[in-house]
């Protein structure tokens, strides 16, 4: 079993996710009304590119996640911007609880874990720049998982205080 699982996927992360359903339409020459279909949402997106990367057995145990969807510039952004080395945050759409919610959906469904009430820490960056891509990394949470692991504390051996 792999003590971190590790990705990068040069590609352009999805926009839509689950929250952006199937919706009803009206004509508005003919006032009828239609069905719009779901757009193409993350966690298809996301089964598609990170199959391959899917572990042969789930991990087990407490983990922790980081994530990074990184967008290219737009082209209505100005030319200083494109020009900086560094990313920037996005503050806009896609939310990047939907996206956590998508990600974590889809590697459960990939059995990178068994379920993801596993995932005890975890960090998503939604940015821009350079180089478009999904960064996924999991592993083990180092922090000890049994109570009786945890240093106790002592109490002082001086005379014992009352409150007041």
């Amino acid at each position: 079993m792999d003590a971190e699982i590790d990705i990068w996927i040069p590609c352009y992360p999805p926009k839509a996710t689950a929250q952006s359903g199937s919706r009803l339409g009206k004509n508005k020459r003919t006032g009828e009304v239609f069905f719009m279909p779901q757009n193409p949402t993350a966690t298809g997106f996301l089964a598609i590119v990170l199959f391959k990367y899917a572990p042969r057995e789930p991990m087990k145990g407490t983990l922790v996640m980081r994530a990074m969807f990184r967008w290219g510039w737009n082209k209505s952004d100005p030319k200083w911007l494109r020009n900086q080395e560094q990313d920037i945050p996005v503050g806009v759409r896609p939310d990047a609880d939907n996206l956590t919610k998508a990600l974590f959906d889809t590697l459960q469904k990939l059995r990178f874990y068994e379920n993801d009430g596993q995932i005890s820490d975890y960090n998503i960056l939604t940015r821009r720049g350079h180089d478009p891509g999904l960064a996924v990394r999991i592993g083990y949470d180092p922090m000890p998982t049994r109570l009786d692991s945890q240093p106790t504390r002592q109490r002082s051996q001086g005379a014992a205080q009352t409150p007041g």
